[in-house]
């Protein structure tokens, strides 16, 4: 287990701005073009995924467009945990929809799993452990994604989060 929290802030006051455009470019053809996530897990059939890095699936895969954007933001994490990025993406849950009660297991139980809300709000439930969470735009927090989890969209709007898996350097992965 990483931490024995539910979640954590890692930093505030992140400056969400650009991404919330770069959200706002993508075509709806670019959040469906990569549906390995939301086929291949059954919690997350109700979300898209715009992959920037994802290199412990079956098919890897490096998104350079929007990379200067991200970048900086996995470098902080990167140093923050003494590890490497593993998995770098946009996630879209659907307004109205959630993604199911689960925990992360296998090589996940060994990994920094961070979020940074980009388009989100009051309405979207995000509960850790039985207890709910605000996550707050602007704010990267540190998932025990351990414990059991789940979320729930009541906005209006889809909710997009920024998250990044941070492997540990002292851990070793199955690529």
């Amino acid at each position: 287990m990483i931490f024995n929290g539910t979640t954590r802030i890692l930093q505030e006051g992140v400056d969400v701005a650009r991404l919330v455009r770069f959200c706002a470019s993508l075509s709806e053809s670019d959040w469906s073009e990569w549906d390995f996530r939301q086929n291949t897990y059954e919690v997350h059939k109700n979300t898209q995924t715009y992959p920037f890095l994802w290199d412990v699936a079956p098919e890897k895969k490096k998104n350079m467009i929007g990379w200067d954007l991200v970048s900086p933001h996995i470098e902080f994490l990167e140093s923050e945990f003494s590890g490497r990025c593993t998995k770098a993406m946009l996630a879209r849950l659907t307004s109205g929809t959630g993604i199911s009660e689960h925990s992360d297991g296998g090589q996940l139980a060994d990994i920094h799993r961070c979020h940074l809300p980009i388009i989100s709000g009051a309405l979207v439930d995000f509960v850790v452990d039985g207890q709910p969470n605000t996550l707050s735009v602007g704010k990267w927090y540190e998932l025990n994604n351990q414990l059991r989890h789940s979320v729930f969209n009541g906005e209006p709007v889809d909710r997009v989060h920024f998250i990044v898996d941070i492997k540990p350097n002292d851990k070793e992965y199955l690529l």
